[in-house]
C-alpha cells in the first residue's frame, strides 16, 4: 500500500460550483452528492443467490464504476465493506488524502496513524462500527458517551447531513445543515432524543462561535462513526468503551495537523 498522496482534481464545468461533491474517486472524478447509490441496506443480509464467500458491489450508475464493495464470508456473515472513494471532509482538514481503496471495517488507511492520546493543540480519535450484529450504535449514543454536558456546552456546527429516524427531527437536522446554522448543545441532544439517526456527515463542536473546532463527530455512510477530540478525556473515554464492544474493535487516528475550516 502506497503512503498518502494528493488526489488529482479533474477539471469540472463553472456549473458545478454550486453543486456539492460528496467524495472522489481515487483518479479525481467527483461524485455528487445527488448521484451517491442507493445503500447495500441491513449489513447481515447476504446475497440469497450467492454460494460460499461473496462481495454485494453498490454500483455508482453515473460514473460507471463500484462506488463501495461488501465482502461475506462462507457462512454468509459480513466481513467489512469497503469504499473506492475518499469524502471531501477528509480532504480539507487533512490536506492530503488517504491511499486507496479505504477499508471501513478495521482496516482504514489513513496517514499518521497513532496508539497515544492527542497533546491539547492536536486532533485525534477512534474509528468504529456504527452496527454491532444487528444493534445500532446512535447518535444518541455517542453524544453520551462525550459526556451530555461537554455538548451542552458547545455550539455545534452540522455539515451535509444525510439523515434517517425520526422524519421530523431528521427533517429539522437536515435543514440546520443545509443553512449552515449553529446550534446549541442542548438542541442536538433534544433531537438525538428525538431518535433522529445522522447515517452521513459531519459535526464540529466548538466552545465559542469563533473558537475552532474541539471535537468532530464524522458518520460515514451509515457503516462507521469517526470521532476526533483534542480533549484527552473524551479520547480515553471513547478508546476505553470501544474496546469492549464486540466488534472488529476501533482504529486509533492521530492527526496532528489539523486544519479544520
Amino acid at each position: 500500500m502506497r503512503g498518502a498522496e494528493a488526489l488529482p482534481i479533474k477539471d469540472e464545468p463553472a456549473v458545478a460550483a454550486s453543486r456539492p461533491i460528496h467524495s472522489r474517486y481515487e483518479d479525481g472524478t467527483p461524485l455528487y452528492r445527488d448521484q451517491r447509490p442507493a445503500r447495500l441496506g441491513d449489513p447481515m443480509v447476504p446475497d440469497p443467490e450467492a454460494d460460499g464467500a461473496h462481495s454485494r458491489l453498490r454500483w455508482d450508475q453515473s460514473n460507471q464504476r463500484v462506488y463501495q464493495a461488501r465482502e461475506y464470508d462462507e457462512n454468509g456473515r459480513p466481513v467489512r465493506d469497503i469504499d473506492f472513494t475518499v469524502r471531501t471532509t477528509h480532504q480539507a482538514r487533512r490536506g492530503k488524502m488517504s491511499p486507496f481503496p479505504i477499508s471501513i471495517h478495521g482496516n482504514l488507511h489513513l496517514p499518521a496513524l497513532d496508539e497515544e492520546a492527542p497533546s491539547q493543540s492536536d486532533m485525534a480519535g477512534l474509528l468504529f462500527d456504527m452496527w454491532v450484529g444487528r444493534q445500532e450504535i446512535t447518535l444518541r449514543r455517542v453524544l453520551a458517551l462525550i459526556g451530555d454536558s461537554a455538548v451542552v456546552q458547545s455550539y455545534w456546527e452540522i455539515r451535509d447531513a444525510e439523515c434517517a429516524g425520526d422524519p421530523e427531527a431528521a427533517a429539522e437536522l437536515i435543514q440546520i445543515s443545509d443553512k449552515a446554522e449553529f446550534i446549541k448543545g442542548a438542541r442536538l441532544i433534544e433531537l438525538a432524543d428525538r431518535g433522529v439517526q445522522l447515517i452521513d456527515g459531519e459535526l464540529r463542536a466548538q466552545h465559542a462561535m469563533s473558537a475552532p473546532p474541539w471535537l468532530l463527530i464524522v458518520a460515514i455512510d451509515s457503516t462507521r462513526w469517526l470521532v476526533e477530540s483534542t480533549d484527552r478525556t473524551v479520547y480515553s473515554r471513547l478508546q476505553e468503551t470501544m474496546a469492549t464492544t464486540p466488534s472488529d474493535g476501533p482504529s486509533h487516528i492521530s492527526n496532528s495537523n489539523n486544519q479544520s475550516a
